[in-house]
């Protein structure tokens, strides 16, 4: 519980913070591979509702799940995991080839197979962040998967 609670260096979060991150972000990460999928028109929003923040997303997602178990966040995680592979698993090689745009986050256009090698090293990345709250915890296996040069920058 206590290292759960600590706060991670360079950032306002917390280690269970990131859990939680990690365990909600595939469900509107799912949501934008349908609309590649289906629509063939990247989009963040939903079909109903507000435009998609997903820094406000992040926040409130955290939020909500700091007084819940690691094992239920855990729980979620594998749930929306789950659908995000399914969802994935539907593509083929004209979704992988499928020009996105990145702007609002200044990458400019970037074809949607090149987005999914680089969305490959988001979980390590956060893996880190959580480590650098937590060094005790760092082994060789954990290292290992941390020295990719995506994730270790």
């Amino acid at each position: 519980d206590e290292q759960l609670m600590r706060d991670v260096p360079n950032s306002s979060w917390v280690v269970k913070d990131f859990i939680s991150h990690l365990a909600t972000i595939d469900e509107p990460v799912t949501r934008y591979f349908n609309s590649i999928r289906v629509a063939k028109v990247p989009s963040w929003d939903p079909p109903e509702g507000e435009p998609f923040h997903i820094h406000r997303f992040n926040h409130a997602m955290a939020d909500e799940r700091r007084e819940r178990s690691v094992e239920d966040i855990l729980a979620e995680a594998e749930t929306k995991r789950a659908a995000l592979l399914d969802e994935l698993s539907q593509m083929d090689q004209p979704d992988l080839d499928l020009v996105i745009n990145l702007g609002r986050r200044g990458s400019g256009d970037l074809r949607f197979g090149d987005y999914l090698k680089g969305l490959a090293h988001h979980d390590p990345m956060h893996a880190v962040d959580m480590m650098r709250a937590m060094p005790e915890r760092l082994t060789p296996d954990i290292e290992a998967w941390f020295s990719h040069p995506a994730v270790a920058g």
